[in-house]
């Protein structure tokens, strides 16, 4: 199923170029060169690239799960974010009601510490315990679209400020580990809603801040198990490399 993904992703990112492209052409004659070059025109100043940085952190709420395994909470329960990255590709455009859209796919590393809500306590052991370990690292497949709307400040001439806000499809492309894996505790999709601020300098780059935060749970019932993102990273026109 996997290996198809990416696949998928590519068609759904060209459908959405091409939507966007309908909406901000004027209906007018043109012969097939115009239009192959009006085409390349609006790919080549409104598709651009991703990198950057993401921290990222996951609670856990087990809720009574029991499993065979137990799990010293001391080495896990680890409340902080760690450090992963990403790449990808976004497009930006007008809806038919010529607000900003941005559409975007990504290819993110997550590597995630992991704050547990609850605890089991073994007698007469001090220590707590767990039977559910969290897997911290994973490969995740990211669909986003967002809506965009610059503001004034400063001098708008040089640089300029905008907010982005709207929800993302994080899939997992990584297997589970195998403790996980006996009673499949994870899923395939998560769901979050993103927002952020994007700093725009015209002549050179964008750099952004993002925050993502869960909407559903990546795992199971009756474990519930949320992933908040920090993502901070640069933007680069497609032009201005090719």
């Amino acid at each position: 199923m996997y290996k198809y993904l990416h696949q998928i992703s590519f068609f759904i990112c060209i459908i959405l170029v091409h939507n966007s492209t309908l909406a901000q052409t004027n209906t007018k004659p043109a012969n097939q060169i115009e239009k192959k070059s009006n085409f390349s025109n609006l790919i080549n100043n409104n598709l651009y690239f991703t990198a950057g940085m993401n921290f990222n952190k996951q609670s856990i709420s087990t809720n009574g799960y029991r499993s065979n395994f137990i799990y010293d909470l001391n080495n896990y329960n680890k409340n902080l974010y760690k450090p992963g990255y990403f790449l990808g590709l976004r497009y930006e455009g007008n809806s038919h009601r010529n607000q900003k859209m941005i559409y975007a796919i990504g290819l993110e590393k997550v590597v995630s510490g992991s704050k547990y809500l609850d605890e089991i306590n073994l007698s007469p052991f001090l220590k707590n315990f767990t039977a559910f370990k969290a897997d911290d690292q994973l490969v995740v497949l990211n669909l986003s679209s967002y809506y965009k709307q610059e503001f004034p400040f400063g001098d708008i001439n040089k640089y300029k400020f905008s907010l982005i806000i709207g929800p993302s499809m994080n899939i997992r492309l990584s297997e589970q580990s195998p403790d996980n894996l006996i009673n499949k505790n994870y899923k395939h999709i998560y769901f979050s809603g993103d927002a952020g601020i994007e700093f725009n300098n015209p002549s050179f780059y964008t750099l952004f801040v993002h925050y993502k935060l869960a909407l559903s749970s990546f795992t199971k019932a009756p474990i519930n198990t949320y992933m908040n993102s920090v993502e901070i990273g640069t933007i680069i026109k497609a032009s201005d490399i090719f």
